[in-house]
């Protein structure tokens, strides 16, 4: 792919990544106005936010179903296009098309979320880390931005809450207009590609321990951001502070996230395992929510920025887990699924959950208490996340990843190592039951420099992969090797490939760069 085209595809991504949070929290500050003009009660109010979150749990586990049935590019062009319903209803004065809406939004956004992480895992595996801080930036400043800016955009304009929250729609269509073109391409590539078996989705990760962690980790984290972002405000004004007081330090929160949800990505992809990164997402929030519970006068503001900056680690590292956890956009894609879907269920009862117990006790002691307990399952299952290993579930029949392979990949077809035989010709699978051993090692270049984003592939001896995986920061790789004869191969740009027979243990390999061609 050319410089140019790669820039644009960015471009793409990151907008589309800007697209996912606006249409949500632009509501909330304007959700005094919008109950005050419907005359609506507390509880119908909080399902205009609380409604999208529990669609980003509910519908992300179907998000990958619907990326195989119409393709990648497809499904995130029809996300976009619901999101653009959605925001647009709502100009239809009346309570059902609010809620409908709100509805649509989430929806949309349920896909995005959870097929955000497959595009990165498969157009950008060399650039993993940097990507996922990327997107997730953009994730966070949208959100950011449309608090910040909807109360002075309505001001300014005159136009009222219902035309200043369709506004949202212009930056859903800038992302329409940068992602057709790779839709387009992608089903030119399709149909000139030759038919292919269809794809089986990756089954078994949720009786996988370590997708269990990588989901609570992305549960748990959400669900402190939910459960503050919905009641700090409110914290603080009971503590004598004005609403536009309570607003800023929220704001303030979110801007600090900014930072740590850009560089945390790019350290957790240059490292082996995340147990550092974990460590300061605990330490940041014990200690801002502390702060929070002993001190929350005159030192706000170092408690909500301590808060901010541990969201970000907390939301980027989630993020960037499901893909470092996974050996192939297949188990991505999956995993994805899996980790918001439980999570975001998880964020939506947060609020909720604090709410309750606010109400039951009649102070803030006790949801903020409540807050600092749950961090201990949080670091427990981060212990686990970290660790340098891949998830494995029940590989495709036809032994592809589906998810994987671009657009380029598809109209050129895939290339065997070895021969070819009819699906219906192909053996039974592997007893998925059977014991799967572990190979590792490293990818390094003939002076010693370690080879980051080399790809190693295990194929049997007819060709066929068995797994896939691109080497960490460090050059490091880990594949499970499944009870029959296997070759490894690791290939890498400008160096020559090299072909291995594969046993549980250890394999450093060494590539030598690729001979010049003879003029």
């Amino acid at each position: 792919m050319s410089r140019t085209r790669t820039a644009v595809l960015v471009a793409a991504v990151l907008l589309i990544a800007l697209n996912l949070r606006p249409a949500v929290v632009a509501v909330s500050p304007l959700l005094a106005q919008i109950r005050d003009d419907l005359a609506l009660g507390g509880a119908v109010g909080g399902l205009l936010t609380t409604l999208p979150v529990l669609c980003f749990g509910l519908l992300a586990p179907f998000a990958g179903r619907l990326a195989r049935r119409i393709g990648l590019e497809t499904a995130l062009l029809a996300a976009l296009l619901v999101l653009t319903a959605g925001i647009l209803v709502r100009l239809v004065p009346s309570l059902a098309a609010l809620l409908a809406g709100s509805l649509l939004a989430g929806i949309a956004i349920a896909i995005g979320n959870t097929l955000m992480p497959v595009v990165v895992k498969r157009d950008f595996p060399h650039r993993t880390g940097v990507m996922t801080g990327a997107y997730s930036t953009m994730i966070s400043g949208g959100g950011a931005l449309a608090a910040a800016v909807m109360v002075p955009v309505e001001h300014a304009t005159g136009l009222g809450w219902r035309p200043s929250l369709a506004l949202w729609a212009v930056l859903v269509a800038l992302a329409v207009v940068l992602w057709v073109p790779w839709v387009v391409r992608a089903r030119r590539r399709a149909a000139a590609a030759p038919p292919a078996a269809p794809v089986a989705p990756v089954r078994g990760l949720w009786r996988n321990p370590l997708a269990w962690q990588v989901t609570l980790v992305m549960g748990l984290q959400s669900l402190q951001f939910y459960a503050l972002t919905a009641w700090a405000p409110t914290i603080f004004v009971d503590e004598g502070r004005s609403a536009t007081e309570a607003g800023l330090l929220l704001s303030l929160a979110g801007l600090c996230s900014l930072v740590t949800s850009a560089i945390t990505p790019v350290l957790a992809a240059r490292s082996r395992t995340q147990y550092h990164l974990v460590a300061l997402l605990i330490t940041l929030w014990v200690v801002g929510l502390l702060g929070l519970l002993l001190a929350p006068g005159s030192l706000a503001p170092l408690w909500m920025a301590l808060i901010g900056l541990g969201q970000g680690v907390g939301i980027s590292l989630g993020l960037t887990l499901i893909t470092l956890r996974s050996p192939d956009a297949a188990h991505t894609s999956e995993l994805s699924g899996m980790a918001q879907g439980v999570g975001y269920v998880l964020a939506a009862a947060g609020p909720l959950a604090l709410g309750a117990i606010h109400d039951a006790t009649g102070s803030w002691t006790a949801p903020i208490i409540t807050l600092l307990v749950l961090l201990v399952p949080l670091a427990a299952a981060g212990a686990g996340a970290a660790r340098n290993r891949h998830v494995h579930g029940t590989a495709p029949a036809d032994g592809s990843d589906g998810l994987l392979l671009s657009p380029d990949e598809r109209g050129q077809g895939s290339t065997p190592i070895g021969p070819l035989t009819h699906p219906a010709e192909r053996p039974a699978e592997p007893d998925p039951t059977a014991v799967r051993r572990t190979l590792r090692g490293t990818v390094r270049t003939a002076g010693g420099t370690a080879l980051s984003g080399a790809t190693v592939t295990l194929v049997d001896d007819d060709g066929r992969q068995l797994g896939a995986t691109h080497t960490d920061g460090t050059g490091a790789y880990e594949l499970a090797v499944p009870p029959i004869p296997c070759l490894l191969v690791c290939a890498a740009p400008e160096h020559s490939p090299v072909a291995r027979r594969a046993a549980p243990g250890r394999v450093d390999v060494v590539l030598e760069p690729r001979a010049a061609p003879v003029p």
